[in-house]
């Protein structure tokens, strides 16, 4: 897993364009500090938390597009405490591919169409790519799930993956940003689905809020997938997540060896 989530970096490196170390998979953030209020229901989810890092996130840019016009965002959360629960969240509800060596064949794929010279041969390697878990029949789903609008506020932030709870039960979290408050709820799930699947069954719970208090600096350099307290514990089988814990943990190591210090701080009455 780790060879295919340096390669997928390096693909992303050579071919989105992005800089270095802070965008290569943490991309440009503004970080908060946050006090979190939980009710009965997140309390027993989640636990005791009082206090929480809540950081905002551009998707990955290339030096064509400004981040601020790009709608994909990301919010990222770590509740604050002895054993603390890290949530990684993006505005879009699903994830189009299960597997991790779907994501290292798009990118073997991505760098053959970009070094390919032939239009005919770049037209047949992009079929191929499309066919990967059938995303081809899937791709009108994934055009209408697009977020539309480039702001952070107003819209609803999915952690996509599953965790099994204390009483056998899965959840998967979502969050709302509005006005200087974060909507958390959890939806309730009787069994797990593939996260490229969109599932209605399940019950949708508040669990709780969590009140941005004031703009911060950096001081959070990773937020670890696996960080998910006592009471939550990931799938075994998913290996998106653990594809994903890679590609941060790499990214971070190379971040560190470049020293790249990102310190964006926009103050709560300027973020929109």
């Amino acid at each position: 897993m780790k060879d295919e989530a340096l390669y997928i970096i390096q693909t992303i490196e050579r071919l989105a364009k992005t800089a270095k170390g802070g965008k290569r998979a943490h991309t440009k953030g503004f970080n908060y500090s946050g006090e979190v209020k939980l009710n009965v229901e997140g309390q027993k989810l989640l636990g005791q938390y009082h206090k929480a890092q809540v950081r905002l996130s551009d998707a990955l840019t290339t030096k064509i597009h400004i981040s601020k016009l790009v709608p994909l965002k990301g919010m990222a959360i770590r509740f604050e405490g002895s054993n603390p629960i890290d949530l990684v969240l993006v505005t879009f509800p699903y994830f189009p591919w299960t597997k991790a060596d779907s994501i290292y064949k798009i990118a073997q794929y991505s760098n053959a169409i970009h070094d390919a010279n032939n239009v005919g041969v770049k037209l047949n390697l992009f079929r191929y790519l499309m066919k990967i878990e059938e995303f081809h029949k899937e791709w009108m789903k994934f055009i209408l799930n697009q977020p539309i609008l480039p702001t952070f506020k107003e819209k609803t932030y999915y952690n996509l993956h599953y965790f099994k709870t204390s009483d056998n039960q899965f959840v998967r979290f979502r969050t709302t940003l509005k006005g200087e408050m974060i909507i958390l709820q959890a939806e309730i799930h009787q069994q797990p689905y593939p996260i490229s699947e969109l599932p209605n069954n399940y019950q949708l719970v508040d669990i709780g809020t969590i009140q941005l208090k004031e703009a911060a600096k950096e001081n959070i350099e990773v937020f670890d997938l696996f960080h998910t307290g006592s009471n939550l514990t990931p799938l075994a089988d998913d290996e998106i997540i653990q594809l994903r814990s890679e590609l941060y943990t790499i990214s971070h190591q190379r971040r560190i060896a470049e020293g790249i210090d990102y310190d964006n701080v926009i103050p709560l009455d300027k973020l929109d």
